[in-house]
């Protein structure tokens, strides 16, 4: 876990050849072209819009060439550590500041624009060197933050969603358990049935927290438990399933079973004629909209099990697939609604 926590390769680099890198170092070149512009005097008699031009046109000149540079060896730089890197990555922005400074002031020279002078050649590109020193030195750290940064949010929201999942699993397994004591001695088949639906939600509860898993694969999850629950109730529960097209839709691992289970156990065991929960999906716009409706006993109120399942699985929707997957609950004539809209899925 230690080795695994402390990046020992070049990750802290991002992708030099994606147009967001390119952008961000596009940025960063034209907050360096206004600050030389600046520094360079703001007086009645100075060409502010020739000096901003000409600092901008170097600027990009150089951020392409530095960029295109770190693009062709970033892939080359996975087996050294993030030190080595990211002196690799320093030294050849200093190269490509060398390279574009001289190429440059021979262009002036050869065009006679009269931006730099033949006399000056030296010092501007010594200035180049020393500026480049500095803003490549404060580029990169910026990089190496950022990825700190990311990977510190990932850790934790890792941590969280397990720690979320984790609080899940004892529910159905306790009940589970209790349902299969009681059908060990009057119905023992069914109680070997039960066993082997509880180890395969069992199996699935263990896997890793942060797995999306499509529509299908979490209905069949979801139905295992109402296959468990069927014994322990019987005639008393029944649920019916209207599910539309899901066209590749996913969602975290055990979002369905928990919201079955809340219906079940605060709905249907507590009505002594049982009652039916319905379970529906259907695409709405861009969104998956699925709603479990169970009807309610009268004077019905809100346990703290009921909160955890619905709280648990609404932070896991929003830490797994952002907070455009929602959960919202509504109370209606004797039903009780949980309505789940996702995302359309990425593909």
């Amino acid at each position: 876990m230690a080795n695994a926590e402390r990046p020992s390769r070049s990750l802290f680099l991002p992708d030099f050849c994606s147009a967001r890198a390119v952008a961000e170092i596009l940025v960063i070149a034209e907050l360096v072209a206004m600050v030389l512009t600046m520094a360079g005097g703001l007086s009645v008699n100075a060409d502010v819009l020739r000096d901003f031009l000409a600092n901008s046109l170097f600027m990009l000149w150089l951020a392409l060439t530095a960029t295109a540079a770190l693009c062709l060896v970033s892939r080359r730089l996975g087996h050294l550590d993030a030190r080595q890197s990211y002196l690799v990555c320093y030294l050849l922005l200093l190269l490509a500041t060398l390279a574009v400074s001289v190429a440059s002031v021979i262009v002036d020279e050869v065009l006679q624009l009269g931006l730099i002078g033949a006399e000056q050649g030296l010092a501007f590109t010594g200035r180049n060197l020393c500026i480049s020193a500095i803003v490549s030195a404060v580029v990169l750290r910026y990089f190496h933050v950022q990825y700190q940064w990311r990977h510190q949010v990932q850790r934790e929201t890792n941590l969280r969603i397990e720690a979320l999942q984790a609080r899940i699993r004892p529910h159905f397994l306790f009940n589970s358990l209790n349902t299969i004591a009681a059908l060990i001695e009057a119905a023992p088949e069914s109680a070997e049935q039960a066993v082997e639906d509880l180890a395969d939600l069992f199996r699935a509860s263990l896997g890793d927290a942060n797995t999306l898993v499509s529509l299908d694969e979490e209905i069949a999850l979801a139905r295992l438990y109402q296959r468990l629950e069927e014994k322990r109730l019987g005639n008393r529960l029944r649920v019916d399933w209207h599910i539309s097209a899901a066209d590749g839709q996913q969602l975290p691992r055990l979002t369905l079973q928990p919201l079955l289970e809340n219906a079940i156990h605060h709905g249907i065991e507590k009505l002594a004629e049982g009652g039916t929960v319905t379970v529906t999906g259907e695409r709405i716009d861009d969104a998956y909209r699925l709603v479990i409706r169970n009807p309610l006993a009268a004077g019905a109120g809100e346990s703290r099990g009921f909160r955890i399942a619905l709280d648990n699985t609404r932070q896991r929707l929003a830490l797994t697939l952002g907070h455009r997957a929602t959960l919202a609950t509504r109370r209606s004539a004797g039903y009780f609604e949980a309505e789940i809209r996702l995302p359309p899925s990425e593909t």
